[in-house]
């Protein structure tokens, strides 16, 4: 039935710190206070990181067809760690990791735990 109301649920928590001396992590990233200049003995900043989020479907979204109990999961849990290194203000490099454990639907079949390890790199013009 397409007219039940569904619900979904979801939340995060993330948290990131700077480990080197002087930078500061924001929304927008860090500024290194020393970009990377090996001559100068300078490296850029180093942020770490990590997330918890969760995403849980009622059982009506499977009546409904948003989802499906033979092939989707009814609640996911991520963990994430990560690193940032900045190397100035506009390049990054990015290395995170994450896992995720799927929970099925009543009846539906066990899924693996995901495991993604990811590398970006990133220059803002």
């Amino acid at each position: 039935r397409r007219d039940r109301a569904t619900r979904a649920r979801s939340s995060q928590v993330a948290a990131s710190v700077a480990v080197t001396p002087g930078d500061h992590p924001s929304y927008k990233g860090i500024k290194p206070v020393h970009p990377f200049d090996p001559s100068k003995s300078h490296y850029g900043a180093l942020e770490l990181g990590a997330r918890f989020s969760t995403l849980s479907m009622d059982e009506a979204s499977a009546e409904a067809g948003i989802t499906s109990a033979a092939s989707s999961a009814q609640t996911a849990r991520e963990f994430t760690v990560g690193a940032n290194w900045y190397l100035s203000e506009v390049v990054k490099l990015q290395l995170d990791y994450a896992l995720t454990q799927l929970t099925p639907f009543a009846g539906g079949p066990e899924r693996p735990s995901e495991h993604v390890l990811a590398m970006r790199l990133q220059a803002a013009i």
